[in-house]
């Protein structure tokens, strides 16, 4: 499995809705979790910088295969 779909916790067969809204709550979960003192707000602040590269790259990985099958 992609690891951008593992880090988001779906299957390559998800739609983009699916993974929007699994980004969305991942996203909202460690904001949260950032503010935490120490080692733990630390890991938040590098899951939302993951989550972001995950999610630009399946999307825009989605748009591409899209366009090369037309």
């Amino acid at each position: 499995m992609n690891e951008y779909y593992e880090l988001l916790g779906l299957s390559e067969n998800a739609t983009d809705e699916e993974i929007t809204n699994r980004y969305n709550e991942l996203k909202e979960k460690y904001r949260e979790e950032r503010w935490q003192d120490g080692e733990a707000g630390n890991e938040a602040a590098r899951m939302l910088t993951k989550l972001d590269v995950a999610y630009k790259e399946i999307i825009m990985g989605r748009k591409e295969q899209e366009k090369n099958t037309q």
